[in-house]
């Protein structure tokens, strides 16, 4: 399960990180003080699956550059684009209405090279298999 803030328009999520993340500490002997300097390295693949009862969209009047896809007989907003907290990594985001409510799937991907729009449909299109 996500951390959520109390103004989120979300009412539940879930993460799924398969990043190579690692912490890099620099020091010397006779061992690491706690101000050495830590550096984060590591390519980041983060998923995230976000949904919400009250919450309603209408992708068929959304700004450009986001597209409207159909997923499962149902309109999606696909919203490609870059991360800039993961080194400006390819990210997708595509939202999409619900029976009840409406949900969201992103993906960043630093890591393996994949198409994160891709990722994200395939993600979209079972969640709205169980839930559309």
């Amino acid at each position: 399960m996500m951390a959520r803030e109390a103004d989120d328009a979300y009412a539940t999520g879930c993460r799924f990180n398969n990043s190579s993340e690692a912490t890099l500490v620099i020091c010397g002997p006779p061992g690491c003080p706690d101000d050495a300097p830590r550096y984060d390295i590591g390519d980041l693949f983060i998923g995230n699956v976000l949904w919400g009862e009250d919450i309603n969209l209408d992708p068929d009047h959304a700004p450009r550059p986001n597209r409207v896809a159909t997923i499962r007989g149902h309109h999606a907003l696909v919203i490609p684009g870059t991360n800039e907290a993961a080194d400006n990594a390819p990210s997708c985001g595509i939202s999409f209405q619900l029976t009840r409510g409406a949900g969201a799937v992103t993906i960043t991907d630093g890591r393996f090279g994949t198409d994160p729009c891709a990722v994200a449909r395939t993600v979209a299109a079972a969640v709205l298999r169980r839930a559309g």
